[in-house]
């Protein structure tokens, strides 16, 4: 008698050949064969030339998305900020106007060096010729004034501690403590009108030897919203959990509205393993033993979803890993469109290698490629 057996695979499995043992029993009479399964992508993906078209396509539409930020009065003014020097320690050194930094250069949660206390405090710069003091409007502490770049007056306000939750003090490596927040509130406008809000919540790490808060963070959040025609929207957060197995947990949220397509742009990010703290209690390593990270963007109706899985992770003896095995999935408007699996070697861990993925496989409708072979197609990597 023949039966046929039927097996089926999960989307998320990813391509490669795996070994089976099939039992089957009739009565009394049992047998046991051992198989081959050889899993490769499904008719359902795309084929390279048609993933890189789509992502291209997607590309293009979050860039449009981005210019429509940059150009909004909001951000134009934050990016501008007001003159450097002479605010009372809240110079952002290192800030630039690219990137997410640029959205807080006016304010800088870090005093300068020899400055233990937050900025507090008013500082109308709405004159650059003649800067004036003045008192923020309660419950804010710090008041920030200048011209926006079509002379509108822009303010940012800061409350320190939120709701009443005073700020600690916290030391850094060296043993000095400076006043640090917990919970926080920023406030921004444009010629009176809100145009963005921040809100920040930290607990931070008591050390025992220290007797002391340090500054690093065990959970944190950052969250709130920036445009006046086009609004970006974002949503951080930042976890250690200690015990048995350590996590460390991250995750962001973009998205934009006003903005035509609208877009968001997210990741989540698990670390499993063992974390070590140095004599002064900060954290000196992460042993990984594995992880996920899930990025997913999307603009308009278009969408992608990356989904990388850390299966094993190889140590040198000066404690910089030297293997990481991988595999996952590419989905487009939810559908499977590549799997990849493989590793990256130390050369690719370590920066070495200009061009990293010479033992990633991508796996296509049409065929594959080495993840190193698709970045140079795609210009990423010098040919």
């Amino acid at each position: 008698m023949t039966q046929a057996l039927t097996l089926s695979v999960g989307t998320s499995v990813a391509t490669g050949t795996y070994n089976l043992r099939v039992k089957a029993t009739s009565g009394r009479l049992t047998k046991t064969a051992d198989l081959s399964l050889e899993v490769t992508a499904g008719s359902s993906g795309l084929s390279q030339q048609e993933f890189n078209q789509a992502w291209n396509n997607h590309t293009q539409a979050q860039q449009q998305v981005f210019n429509q930020l940059s150009n909004d009065p909001a951000f134009q003014a934050i990016v501008q900020g007001p003159p450097q020097g002479g605010m009372g320690g809240t110079s952002p050194q290192g800030l630039g106007p690219q990137g997410p930094l640029g959205l807080l250069k006016p304010l800088s949660l870090i005093p300068l060096q020899g400055e233990n206390d937050l900025p507090r405090g008013g500082y109308d710069y709405t004159d650059p010729q003649n800067p004036q003091t003045y008192t923020p409007t309660s419950p804010y502490d710090l008041g920030l004034k200048w011209r926006a770049p079509n002379n509108q007056v822009a303010e940012l306000l800061v409350d320190w501690d939120k709701n009443g939750t005073s700020t600690i003090q916290a030391q850094n490596r060296s043993g000095q403590s400076y006043e640090t927040p917990r919970k926080s509130r920023a406030n921004y406008t444009l010629e009176g009108q809100q145009v963005g809000q921040a809100d920040f919540d930290a607990s931070w790490y008591f050390c025992q030897s220290r007797n002391a808060y340090i500054q690093e963070p065990t959970n944190l959040r950052f969250n709130g919203f920036l445009g006046q025609s086009a609004r970006l929207n974002w949503d951080f957060s930042y976890q250690v959990t200690e015990g048995a197995q350590d996590t460390i947990q991250s995750s962001l949220t973009l998205s934009t509205s006003g903005t035509n397509p609208t877009s968001s742009v997210s990741y989540q990010l698990t670390l499993n393993g063992d974390l070590t703290r140095g004599s002064d209690c900060f954290m000196q390593g992460f042993t990984l033993q594995s992880g996920s990270f899930n990025f997913t963007s999307q603009a308009g109706q278009d969408s992608f979803a990356f989904q990388i899985n850390v299966t094993q992770i190889q140590w040198g003896q000066n404690g910089q890993p030297t293997r990481v095995d991988l595999n996952g999935y590419v989905d487009e408007n939810n559908r499977r469109a590549l799997t990849f699996s493989g590793y990256l070697d130390a050369d690719d861990l370590s920066g070495q290698d200009s061009c990293p993925g010479e033992n990633v496989t991508l796996t296509f409708a049409d065929g594959s490629t080495t993840l190193e072979a698709w970045l140079r197609s795609q210009g990423y990597c010098q040919p």
